[in-house]
């Protein structure tokens, strides 16, 4: 799985289906994987979470944006893969920056806003596998709070 992560994240064909969010103040909860992923489909970048768990405050947002930069660090058979993801968007009020870790079954991704920083836990596909590319993701009008 390690090694098909590598492939699908070089061909920027790669989906997270996250099945646990941690929000900034390291609370976590289950998550459907239908509404919350991270998706790269060549230089597009998608990120969404979905509907939050009853009790838990955690802010709601769906990003769209550009790939500008993307450094992936193979640390060597047995070990994680590591990528560092810039991105850019008009809708954007605060620096995103991705990081992720692929360790097979078990997958993370860092969303850094400024100061505030988030996780997504779970599992990969191929973007060109998974039945997430034919949702419509929503783009925020432009000064809308979005996330």
């Amino acid at each position: 799985m390690r090694k098909k992560g590598l492939k699908a994240l070089q061909g920027r064909d790669f989906t997270l289906r996250a099945n646990m969010f941690i929000n900034s103040d390291n609370e976590s909860i289950s998550v459907s994987e239908d509404t919350n992923y991270l998706m790269i489909d060549g230089d597009e970048i998608y990120i969404h979470q979905g509907v939050a768990a009853q009790g838990m405050l955690l802010r709601n947002f769906n990003i769209q944006g550009k790939i500008t930069k993307m450094k992936i660090q193979d640390h060597g058979e047995g070990k994680r893969v590591d990528a560092v993801i810039y991105l850019s968007s008009p809708y954007l009020f605060k620096p995103l920056t991705v990081f992720l870790s692929i360790l097979g079954e078990n997958n993370e991704a860092r969303l850094v806003f400024g100061t505030d920083r988030f996780k997504m836990r779970g599992a990969f596909v191929r973007t060109s596998e998974s039945s997430i590319q034919t949702y419509p993701v929503v783009i925020p009008q432009a000064g809308t709070l979005w996330y």
